[in-house]
């Protein structure tokens, strides 16, 4: 498949994808305009995690602690974090194909020294999916978080 706005190599695009790479190579048909994954949004982070998107995890995490450190003197904090987690949650399942889409251009981009099958197999290893990142680093980058607001409150509101 082809894209306007950037070529895509459907070989390239499997093998960096693994399965549901038609379900992807449909919605990068149009990469500016966004498109709804539910994966993304019942997953959120555990999504961007299991997409081997560690990057954007941590910086979502990072955005989202700071947020509640920032907030957490308001009255209805509470209600505020909710609407916050939620605000999230649909900015990821809204916005996570297109993530996704960056992170396999920022890809193939590094591999552009490699051509054939030391090309594919590079894309298989950097893309594709991982339920271990997803079941073992969520809880490790929740508890993260915990800390650094543990870290930060005390500096910032006392």
């Amino acid at each position: 498949m082809q894209n306007q706005d950037s070529l895509i190599n459907q070989a390239e695009a499997e093998a960096f994808i693994g399965k549901k790479s038609d379900y992807y190579l449909e919605k990068w048909g149009n990469p500016t305009q966004a498109s709804h994954n539910w994966a993304a949004y019942l997953g959120g982070i555990g999504w961007l995690l299991y997409r081997k998107m560690y990057i954007e995890a941590l910086v979502l995490l990072a955005l989202w602690t700071l947020l509640d450190v920032l907030l957490w003197p308001l009255p209805f904090f509470d209600t505020i974090d909710r609407a916050v987690t939620m605000g999230i949650w649909i900015l990821v399942g809204t916005y996570g194909n297109t993530l996704y889409h960056r992170k396999f251009l920022r890809v193939t981009r590094k591999g552009d020294h490699l051509e054939g099958e030391e090309r594919l197999r590079f894309l298989n290893k950097k893309g594709g999916t991982s339920i271990l990142a997803a079941v073992v680093l969520t809880p490790v980058f929740v508890f993260l978080s915990i800390l650094v607001f543990d870290a930060l409150f005390p500096l910032l509101w006392q």
